[in-house]
């Protein structure tokens, strides 16, 4: 008799065990699908190709530091009214890509000064990069 309460108690805590997992498991799958795809939205924006072996020129107060013709595309990172945006400029036209909420306080001065004037990249992973440095 003691036995099989003992047994009974054992898988309570294994069958526990497990659920707690599976939940961990299903958690981690379903976030990794939702990551993905808000990622992959934001790179179906894109007329390009991107380039896994390109660089970043930064440009800070709308200044160009490189030779670029006026077909190339410039993705700005700007701080407008509390909304951190990533537009894209391309032949003379503008589009929003990203935009997200961020409470300007949490952020030193400076960051938020050079924010406001906007950061100039030629790719998108590296705009992508300062976004979710100031996002997450």
């Amino acid at each position: 008799m003691e036995k099989l309460k003992n047994l009974k108690y054992g898988m309570g805590i294994l069958a526990y065990v497990l659920l707690i997992g599976l939940f961990f498991a299903i958690g981690y799958y379903t976030g990794n699908i939702h990551g993905a795809s808000v990622q992959k939205k934001i790179y179906e924006t894109e007329d390009e190709a991107i380039s896994t072996s390109s660089y970043a020129s930064v440009y800070e107060g709308g200044e160009n530091t490189a030779d670029k013709s006026p077909g190339d595309t410039v993705y700005e990172v700007s701080l407008d009214g509390g909304m951190l945006v990533i537009i894209k400029h391309h032949n003379g036209d503008t589009a929003s890509i990203a935009q997200c909420a961020i409470a300007e306080n949490v952020y030193p001065k400076a960051d938020i000064e050079r924010l406001k004037k906007g950061i100039k990249f030629d790719d998108i992973k590296d705009a992508l990069s300062v976004f979710e440095d100031f996002v997450s």
